[in-house]
């Protein structure tokens, strides 16, 4: 349970650090979409959570699998299945 709290304290942390990126023209209409976490502050965060290699391989596991959750729903899509619409 201490491990799912350190990584969702590091995922929480890293709020500020996700890329974007713009898709589209003037002409089709041009829309940003989420591409994932800036991962040299998702290394820097982990370094200073955890000080064991192993841990940190487990940290960035988890926060790497939040991430995956979160991208779809950033994006409009399902957390489910990432390509339908979420209420």
């Amino acid at each position: 349970m201490a491990e799912n709290l350190a990584a969702l304290e590091a995922f929480v942390s890293l709020s500020t650090q996700w890329r974007y990126e713009r898709a589209g023209n003037e002409l089709t209409g041009s829309r940003h979409f989420w591409t994932g976490l800036d991962y040299a502050a998702v290394d820097a965060i982990i370094r200073l959570a955890a000080r064991r290699r192993k841990k940190r391989k487990a940290l960035f596991a988890a926060i790497r699998e939040m991430e995956r959750a979160a991208l779809p729903v950033l994006n409009g899509g399902s957390p489910h299945k990432g390509d339908e619409p979420w209420p």
